[in-house]
C-alpha cells in the first residue's frame, strides 16, 4: 500500500543529517536519492532506527559556514544495505506545538520563532554539557529538546558553538517549563535568560 501523501522525484543533492546519540551529536553528509514535499530518502553509514528524531539541512552547501536552516524530521523507515550502510526514509516535520493544553499559562513577553540550532547545555555545578537542539527562540529565552531529566526552577548554562549562528550570546538561564513530547521519550525544556555570558566563567571544555 502506498502511504506517501506527496509524489517523489529522483533528486541527487547533498543533505546533512544531524541526530543525537547517547555520546553526543552525530552528523553525516550524503546525497539524497529521491525527494518529496514531505521528506526524502538517502543512505547513511551509521545505523539509525525508525522513530529517531533528527535534523536535516537540505540542500546542504559545505562552502557556507553558518546560516543554513535545519529542519526537524523523523525516520519513518530504515533498511540495511551492503557494506554496513543504512537506507533511510525521512519525514520532515513541522515544529511541535506546546503540549500544555489550550489553557496553559503563557509567560513569554516576546514572540518566539521556530529555529533549530545546536546548543550546549550544562546544569549548575555540573562539569559536563549536553549537546541539544533548540526548538524555538524568543528575545529572552528558548526551548530545547532533550532526553535528560530537568526540573523547573533549575539554573542552566547555555552556549552556542558558532557565534555567527547564535540567536543571542549564551549565559545563565532558568528552567520555567518541562513538557513531554509526543511519540518520544524526549522532553521540551523552556528556559529564560537571567544573566549574559560575560557574567560567569565557562569551563574550558565549554568554550
Amino acid at each position: 500500500m502506498e502511504r506517501r501523501q506527496h509524489g517523489r522525484v529522483r533528486l541527487h543533492l547533498p543533505a546533512r543529517i544531524r541526530w543525537i546519540t547517547p555520546f553526543g551529536q552525530q552528523a553525516e553528509v550524503h546525497e539524497s536519492e529521491d525527494v518529496s514535499r514531505g521528506g526524502l530518502r538517502l543512505t547513511l553509514s551509521s545505523p539509525v532506527v525508525p522513530g529517531t528524531h533528527l535534523w536535516v539541512t537540505f540542500p546542504y552547501d559545505a562552502s557556507l559556514p553558518h546560516g543554513q536552516p535545519e529542519m526537524p524530521a523523523r525516520v519513518v523507515r530504515s533498511e540495511p544495505r551492503a557494506l554496513g550502510l543504512t537506507a533511510l526514509a525521512v519525514h520532515l516535520a513541522s515544529p511541535a506545538p506546546r503540549t500544555g493544553g489550550p489553557h496553559a499559562e503563557e509567560r513569554r513577553a516576546s514572540p518566539r520563532r521556530a529555529v533549530a540550532i545546536p546548543v550546549r547545555v550544562r546544569p549548575d555545578n555540573f562539569p559536563w554539557f549536553e549537546e541539544a537542539m533548540t526548538l524555538d527562540v524568543s528575545a529572552g529565552g528558548l526551548r530545547f529538546r532533550s532526553t535528560r531529566e530537568y526540573q523547573p526552577g533549575t539554573h542552566l548554562f547555555l552556549s552556542f558553538g558558532a557565534a555567527a549562528a547564535a540567536p543571542f550570546p549564551g549565559g545563565r538561564f532558568l528552567i520555567v517549563r518541562v513538557e513531554a513530547q509526543r511519540e518520544s521519550s524526549a522532553v521540551a525544556v523552556s528556559v529564560c535568560r537571567i544573566a549574559p555570558a560575560s557574567s560567569f566563567d565557562d569551563p574550558p571544555g565549554l568554550r
